[in-house]
């Protein structure tokens, strides 16, 4: 059962975002962690690169619709000298950017993350997104690209793009890292997270640069190739995941009396 009671949320201080530390627990696990390689999906991109480049069909119609789309999602806590320091929702996906690329494919890579921060008895929770956007190599892999300028997400509860505090380059080259205001669309954001939603996440290039945005569907697990179509296979155990690290992270914080 997803947890109700955000209203404690409320009454947390959310002090300290914009003068965070810069370590890398910070913004939760690298993408590149084994808990989301995604070696099948990779395989099957560079098996339908390659055939696409034998084909010489380089434009973004030849690829079939199916395509596109989340191609894995994992929820992982985060702890630092053996204690809970923050829970993360990372994601991978794949669109066609045609804000900056031509419609070229993009592997959209990150995490929604909340940081627990502050000495005992002084702890609060720090959101963050974390996005990185790439181009796929003809052999599956990633390929090397330029951190996005600014980053959001949007969920049931309306868009991050507003409460944004602080953003920076990631310690790992390609991804952007936004600190975020605990407002209404964070507490949205946790609670698509635990339901297994779809979220959309938006980056842009350059001080005025369009928005490209990309869906997440927070229940796909993992995605393969069978006869020839792309197959995603769903769960609620990432959104479960997600619901039991934020019940724990709860109980971690200093709330203060009414």
């Amino acid at each position: 059962m997803i947890y109700k009671d955000f209203s404690v949320l409320a009454r947390v201080p959310a002090r300290g975002i914009g003068k965070l530390p810069r370590i890398k627990w910070l913004f939760g696990l690298s993408c590149d962690d084994q808990s989301l390689r995604l070696e099948g999906l990779m395989r099957v991109l560079g098996l339908l690169l390659l055939a696409t480049v034998a084909g010489s069909a380089h434009a973004t119609n030849d690829w079939p619709s199916d395509f596109f789309g989340t191609t894995a999602v994992k929820a992982e806590p985060i702890y630092t000298r053996g204690e809970l320091a923050g829970c993360s929702m990372l994601f991978a996906a794949t669109t066609k950017d045609t804000a900056y690329w031509r419609g070229e494919v993009a592997v959209v890579r990150g995490a929604f993350v909340l940081n627990l921060f502050g000495k005992p008895g002084e702890k609060f929770i720090a959101p963050a997104l974390r996005v990185g956007v790439f181009k796929p190599n003809a052999d599956g892999s990633i390929g090397a690209s330029k951190a996005p300028d600014f980053i959001y997400a949007v969920g049931s509860a309306g868009s991050t793009a507003k409460d944004t505090v602080a953003s920076q380059p990631s310690d790992e080259p390609g991804y952007v890292v936004a600190s975020i205001k605990l407002d209404s669309a964070i507490i949205g954001l946790i609670a698509d997270a635990s339901l297994g939603k779809s979220i959309t996440i938006g980056y842009s290039r350059g001080e005025k640069g369009i928005d490209q945005r990309v869906d997440v569907d927070l229940s796909v697990t993992n995605t393969d190739m069978r006869n020839g179509k792309f197959v995603r296979e769903r769960s609620t155990q990432p959104g479960s995941a997600f619901e039991d690290c934020f019940t724990k992270l709860v109980k971690e914080l200093t709330i203060p009396k009414r």
